[in-house]
């Protein structure tokens, strides 16, 4: 634990105008045994143990914690100079280890949380304030969000789900809702309802990649 008077001094909640301090901290008596690492911004600012709390100054922008356990809970936010920050890290059970989940508090509940516990020491050698990360770049498809396209004319509609695309023939008109993801059957039925020249002449009017 660090000294009673840098607890006392933590507790005071004074930020300084060119920076933004960051409070991470574990008021509960569960995981009595269990430690975990803080990382924030990639760096191991701490560990934690049952009522303690790390103090973290930091620069304006985005930062990211992480609560390294069986399974690692990360939660991101943007400060601003002359503001503190207060992240729970409460104690979940796991399977075969104890698990965690961060929240962001309000200034509120994280000084009455905060008051409760005890400054841990941070890491020999850490450099405050930790400088902010790169800002998100913007506009960027997210690998996780389904990316859709559809034709201005209204005769073909392609939808695509991480590496699988499927593209068919479709009326502007059509009922269907395109661009929508289709299976075997739909497609099979699209086309017994909607005949085209390419399927009347004989040539392959859709294409499917996996």
């Amino acid at each position: 634990m660090a000294r009673p008077e840098r607890d006392l001094d933590a507790k005071r909640f004074e930020v300084p105008a060119d920076q933004a301090l960051l409070y991470v901290y574990r008021d509960e008596t569960f995981g009595a045994a269990i430690k975990l690492t803080v990382l924030v911004d990639g760096q191991h600012v701490g560990d934690t143990a049952p009522h303690t709390f790390l103090l973290v100054p930091v620069t304006a922008g985005r930062h990211q914690v992480v609560s390294k356990s069986e399974k690692d809970s990360t939660i991101e936010f943007t400060a601003q100079n002359g503001n503190a920050y207060f992240v729970w890290q409460e104690i979940k059970m796991g399977v075969f280890a104890a698990r965690s989940e961060l929240h962001l508090m309000s200034p509120p509940e994280g000084r009455n949380a905060v008051a409760t516990c005890s400054l841990a020491e941070p890491p020999p050698g850490l450099r405050y304030p930790l400088a902010a990360l790169d800002p998100k770049p913007a506009g960027g498809p997210d690998t996780a969000t389904t990316a859709q396209q559809s034709n201005p004319s209204g005769t073909e509609a392609t939808t695509a789900i991480g590496a699988q695309a499927v593209t068919v023939a479709a009326s502007a008109s059509s009922a269907e809702g395109f661009p929508r993801v289709l299976s075997g059957a739909d497609i099979a039925g699209h086309f017994a309802r909607h005949l085209t020249q390419d399927a009347q002449a004989g040539r392959q009017s859709f294409q499917l990649i996996v």
